[in-house]
């Protein structure tokens, strides 16, 4: 039985990220189907977990919405925040669930991140889930990064890369010391693939969901007086 319910997990995350994919490069069940030289139906039941999808099948699909076919089977099983790994009091010890956000004045939109972090023998494991449309099904993220999580008395360091790209890494330094609250900020470093240049940004970590509203773009954005005083002063983007 529990060999099943793996199996079916496995068929509905398959079927979420070919639709995930499908959706983003504009394309309909027909249009997919007839790329892959399968029927409509056929395609609507991968996607629903209604059929089994052979090896062969699936790189064709990954090939027709030009993915890999581990961007298909990226499948972990869901982490349930509820379970805290332990009772110190270090922020990101809470809990092995997490959410981001940052905000980008190109786009003007806050993005929304899901990290999920598991023990490991040197350094937690951490999957990062990038720039989520929809929290509650976080895996069908527009990027994926693994990397590792070091905590020390004052901040907790995040090194993450992209697997299918070597190239698309980032650094994140968080606050983490005596934080009772459920939130708390840091400061993520990457080379911004729009502006094709290094940059670094603020970031705010939460224990659960934030409403992506005006109040927490505000929150975000690095344009406050006491920041730019900052920056004049130390010549340093400095995070609160």
């Amino acid at each position: 039985m529990m060999e099943y319910m793996m199996q079916n997990d496995l068929l509905e995350h398959i079927g979420r990220k070919i639709k995930f994919y499908r959706v983003k490069r504009k394309l309909t069940v027909t249009q997919l189907a007839r790329m892959v030289h399968l029927s409509p139906s056929a395609i609507s039941k991968y996607e629903n977990a209604k059929l089994s999808i052979d090896i062969r099948t699936l790189f064709h699909i990954a090939e027709a919405l030009d993915v890999t076919v581990n961007q298909l089977l990226d499948y972990q099983k869901s982490v349930k925040q509820e379970k805290y790994r332990t009772n110190t009091i270090n922020f990101f010890r809470r809990s092995n669930l997490f959410y981001m956000y940052q905000y980008f004045g190109i786009d003007k939109q806050i993005h929304a991140c899901v990290f999920e972090v598991t023990d490991g023998d040197d350094k937690d494991q951490v999957s990062v889930y990038y720039s989520c449309e929809d929290l509650e099904h976080y895996v069908d993220s527009g990027y994926i990064y693994k990397g590792v999580m070091s905590c020390h008395d004052l901040v907790t360091n995040f090194y993450l890369k992209n697997p299918y790209n070597f190239s698309d890494e980032f650094f994140i330094c968080a606050k983490s010391t005596f934080l009772q609250g459920s939130i708390t900020t840091g400061l993520l470093s990457a080379l911004s693939q729009s502006l094709r240049n290094p940059y670094a940004t603020k970031v705010i970590f939460s224990l659960t969901p934030l409403e992506q509203n005006e109040k927490l773009k505000e929150w975000l954005r690095i344009a406050d007086k006491e920041s730019y005083s900052e920056i004049k002063r130390t010549n340093s983007l400095v995070v609160y």
